[in-house]
């Protein structure tokens, strides 16, 4: 494991990396699309989830390099999100369709993703167990954007909107 000065300037590391990335995807999103390179980084979570934590824990990979490469998958899905969330509603519900379904998503996900993951560490025993809930939570994000794409074909390749 790392010191708390190590993880502390891994964070910052990654939230630096991060932060650029994410304008860089932004704007690719226009040109690739935006369900397709959310749906390369979900898939990426998917795969390399439990990985990524197995690594983290035995160190035998420079954690910079671990933690610049996390923080250029993770773009994938922070630099699409929001534009690909908004699509889903027509203007006039956007806000509070965005809003809700957001905040209720985080509320449920991020607020027993302490718990899921203690519980699942302490009945595997295993410290890279949190990996398998990133995984299968990425695996949520994997089949609604390929719900999307199949309403928006649907739809003669317009809007996938919800209202």
């Amino acid at each position: 494991m790392y010191s708390a000065d190590v993880a502390s300037k891994l964070v910052m590391f990654s939230i630096a990396i991060l932060s650029i990335l994410i304008v860089i995807v932004g704007y690719l999103s226009d040109f690739v699309g935006k369900p397709t390179l959310y749906l390369i980084g979900a898939l990426m979570i998917a795969v390399g989830g439990y990985p990524f934590y197995v690594s983290v824990g035995s160190g035998a990979i420079n954690p910079y390099v671990l933690f610049g490469v996390a923080a250029l998958i993770v773009s994938l899905i922070a630099g699409t999100f929001g534009s690909l969330a908004a699509d889903l509603f027509p203007t006039n519900l956007r806000f509070s369709g965005l809003a809700i379904a957001y905040n209720a998503a985080a509320a449920l996900l991020g607020g027993f993703t302490p718990l899921v993951t203690s519980l699942l560490t302490g009945l595997t025993q295993d410290h890279a167990a949190p990996g398998i809930f990133i995984a299968a939570v990425s695996v949520i994000g994997v089949v609604s954007v390929v719900a999307i794409l199949v309403a928006k074909r649907r739809n003669g390749g317009d809007k996938a909107t919800l209202g």
